[in-house]
């Protein structure tokens, strides 16, 4: 039977290179070889397998053999996060190669659509010193929490940048390294206000590629003449009904004078008023004053910055275009609940274990990201053009992580009755050495049948 998930993973020699190279493979090993290491790690965060037991076992079923988790636990130190990270750039690093090409007719000179997002995700609490995360205005609340940062090709749906980083960085921080390793010219890149930096925005023109971002809060306006604009007065004239859109050309910033278009987008009352309460609410929950009335009343409308020209992509278009952030970011929210990731997080452990199976799950989802997983778009049959899946992306994500763990065990066994004997095998195995007093199944029938246990 062929397993086809580990091809989007590199090759067994590769990986057995970067074993050697990170320190974590210091000898050849008969039972845990890398490659199997790594298929079981991503078997057991696809279901939320994550103690040292479940992986000695999930080894077990791949390999036939036997190993202790006390064995395995020596495996789990600092060499193997960086073994498990550097597969995650050699990942990437091909999923960047391997990118299709699709045509953007409608957008001119655009060549990819990128977006960039964060994630924070709550950790055990004993491991906060690891993890620093927010606070609640005393010593005793802290917590462990860890952020994630991504960036997604929209059209094809794979991941071309991951990385994890301190809760308490912020993602503005974080900004700048898309254009190490990601952006090319010709790529749109959008991102939420989190990365909205002016010197971000100037790098991104000036290395030929395009953004889309909501206006920062507070941020100076002026006519390209140098007249300071008032933004509330811009709107009300030139948007004045829910619908309405406007946009000019500007400079953003006092000092920076960042060239670039405003887009101004009036939206429905009933969104501007939900706006309104929201700032409201939160104001009040986290104990400061009320938001100012003129910002308020700017709630009407929907401000965004761009260098895309008006023939690039109209006003309304522009709008849509931004609106599939929020949808990019859904699939990433089911992507945590779907998976093993919050029963990894919530594992106690020590830091390098749970490192470890992070990285393990970002793996997963730039594997997953390659057989178009997450794709927003549908090539159909016949030649046609793409269109927009209309299907639940959310319902086939679901169904498709329920089957990693079992196709890979499948597949690594050969048959059904191989893996059930394996399974059985294992559990045998590893119930002989726990440590933990209680009673197992059998003893449980054989109480209750009052009858004595064969010891053969």
């Amino acid at each position: 039977m062929q397993n086809r998930l580990p091809t989007a993973l590199p090759q067994s020699s590769q990986i057995n290179k970067i074993a050697r190279e990170t320190g974590w493979l210091t000898r050849k090993r008969k039972i845990l070889s890398p490659t199997v290491f790594v298929k079981a790690l991503l078997s057991c965060v696809s279901c939320g397998h994550r103690s040292l037991r479940e992986i000695a076992i999930e080894i077990g079923l791949l390999t036939g053999g036997t190993i202790s988790k006390q064995a395995l636990s020596e495996r789990f130190n600092s060499k193997g996060v960086k073994f498990l990270k550097q597969i995650v750039v050699e990942s990437l690093r091909s999923s960047l190669r391997s990118l299709p090409t699709h045509r953007l007719d409608q957008l001119s000179k655009i060549k990819r659509i990128l977006i960039g997002d964060s994630s924070s995700i709550s950790m055990h609490s004993s491991l906060v010193e690891d993890f620093p995360g927010s606070t609640n205005n005393s010593e005793e609340a802290k917590s462990a929490q860890l952020k994630f940062q991504f960036t997604f090709d929209l059209l094809s749906g794979q991941w071309l940048q991951t990385d994890l980083g301190p809760y308490l960085i912020p993602d503005q921080a974080a900004a700048p390294d898309i254009f190490l390793t990601v952006l090319q010219p010709g790529d749109l890149i959008i991102r939420d206000l989190g990365y909205a930096t002016l010197d971000s925005f100037d790098t991104i023109g000036e290395m030929g590629a395009f953004y889309i971002s909501r206006l920062p809060h507070g941020a100076t306006l002026l006519a390209r003449s140098g007249e300071c604009l008032d933004l509330y007065r811009l709107a009300s004239d030139c948007a004045k009904r829910p619908g309405d859109t406007f946009s000019m050309d500007i400079l953003l910033g006092a000092k920076k004078k960042l060239a670039c278009r405003l887009v101004i987008i009036r939206v429905p009352k009933h969104v501007a008023n939900e706006r309104r309460r929201r700032l409201k609410a939160t104001a009040k929950r986290k104990g400061r004053s009320e938001p100012k009335k003129a910002y308020l009343a700017q709630q009407d409308w929907s401000f965004y910055i761009t260098n895309l020209s008006e023939a690039q992509a109209g006003n309304a278009q522009l709008f849509e275009l931004y609106q599939l952030r929020w949808r990019v970011e859904n699939i990433f929210r089911i992507s945590k609940s779907q998976t093993g990731l919050v029963k990894i997080s919530g594992h106690k452990t020590n830091a390098n274990h749970v490192r470890m199976l992070l990285w393990a799950w970002m793996l997963l989802m730039i594997s997953m990201g390659r057989y178009g997983v997450f794709r927003l778009l549908e090539l159909p049959a016949g030649g046609a053009d793409p269109e927009i899946i209309t299907a639940s992306i959310f319902k086939s994500i679901e169904r498709i992580f329920q089957l990693i763990a079992p196709s890979i065990e499948l597949a690594a066994a050969g048959d059904i009755i191989t893996l059930l004997e394996r399974l059985s095998a294992q559990q045998a195995y590893h119930d002989r050495y726990e440590k933990r007093s209680r009673i197992s199944m059998p003893q449980r029938v054989a109480r209750a049948l009052q009858i004595e246990l064969s010891q053969s």
